[in-house]
């Protein structure tokens, strides 16, 4: 394994009562790196965390950190932080002592327990905060000093099980921005388990999408937003209309010329496995469509249709289109709320700036 390697899941299987939770994971993370993974409840993200931190025992398979086996040793044995959900601060100690119980456990001396809690503390804004307790502390306040009892055992990787979940948007957006921060500033390697789509794409180096115990897609978040790997990445990360058509032509740059069921012809982004003639499902993001309202003929990339849902969202008015195809498909389309709004039954031209070919 390369020396860049901090965290490599090999063949990883769990189950319980002979259902499969988590089926042939295979996963490498690189030193430094921020990677998110996503997916569903009951899809295995928390079960992979757990394995990496020493919490469940894969049935099969390895987990290795820094090239050093540890599929079989406990969590204290890993050097690994960990940053749970509710943050896990026991009530009856102060901040001091909830950071330095892990280092105790390490018999370290007096005086190094001492400078590794400053240090913490400091890293994540909270110095002078050592004797309070954690009801005295706000919910960001309380995420920060998990941590900081993460970061004070000098981990080689810390991996976050939803940290962010417990709290409001506002400050969930704001702990985004320094919990990113802290990763680029210490450079050090973070595993971050997650439900909401918008903490991966913003924060992730790179994303790990999972569906049913299986990894679906791993990839930047742009390849993975842009160019989903199937209909279930491309339905569960933002939203997504999904277009039955067949395959006209495949040109260079894999490009294909589709022809949708209404009879329109649109340029999409062809995987290598499709074909000329192949019938298959056309993934067009609400943002990848543009309204004309104007009355003219419809040209390429565009097909006609009528308004039948209008809902304001502040910054943007999401629509619900008809295509003119006789089919009761209802496809949504975003715009800028600036622009006049239209109204159910005015009829329009869509112009489909960008498409993908689903590979399913």
């Amino acid at each position: 394994m390369s020396d860049s390697i901090d965290i490599e899941l090999s063949h990883c299987g769990k189950r319980y009562r002979n259902v499969d939770v988590l089926n042939d994971v295979s996963l490498q993370i690189k030193r430094g790196e921020f990677v998110t993974v996503l997916g569903p409840s009951g899809c295995g993200k928390t079960t992979t965390l757990r394995i990496i931190g020493g919490f469940i025992i894969p049935d099969e398979g390895q987990v290795t950190i820094r090239g050093r086996n540890v599929t079989h040793l406990p969590p204290y044995r890993r050097n690994i932080g960990v940053v749970f959900q509710n943050y896990a601060l026991w009530p009856h100690m102060t901040v001091f002592e909830i950071l330095a119980f892990g280092l105790r456990i390490r018999k370290l001396a007096r005086e190094e327990i001492a400078r590794r809690v400053d240090r913490a503390l400091e890293m994540v804004r909270l110095t002078g905060l050592k004797d309070r307790y954690p009801r005295e502390l706000s919910g960001g306040q309380q995420q920060r000093v998990a941590m900081a009892r993460a970061l004070a055992i000098d981990p080689e990787v810390i991996i976050l099980d939803e940290p962010l979940s417990n709290l409001d948007r506002r400050l969930r957006e704001d702990m985004r921005i320094e919990l990113k921060r802290l990763q680029r500033s210490l450079g050090v390697t973070m595993l971050f388990v997650t439900h909401d789509q918008e903490e991966a794409l913003s924060m992730s180096d790179r994303v790990v999408v999972m569906q049913s115990g299986r990894i679906q897609q791993v990839a930047d978040p742009r390849t993975v937003y842009e160019r989903p790997a199937n209909s279930f990445v491309a339905g569960f990360l933002g939203s997504a209309n999904f277009i039955d058509g067949d395959v006209l032509a495949i040109e260079g740059n894999e490009r294909g010329r589709v022809r949708l069921a209404g009879g329109s012809v649109v340029d999409a982004y062809a995987p290598s496995g499709v074909r000329s003639g192949d019938k298959v499902r056309v993934i067009v993001r609400p943002e990848w469509m543009l309204l004309r309202r104007e009355p003219s003929p419809v040209a390429a990339n565009e097909f006609s249709g009528v308004v039948r849902e209008v809902i304001y969202e502040g910054a943007a008015v999401r629509y619900g289109l008809s295509p003119d195809d006789g089919s009761d498909t209802l496809l949504f389309l975003q715009e800028r709320s600036n622009a006049d709004v239209l109204e159910p039954g005015d009829k329009v031209r869509i112009n489909v700036s960008n498409a993908v070919i689903a590979e399913d």
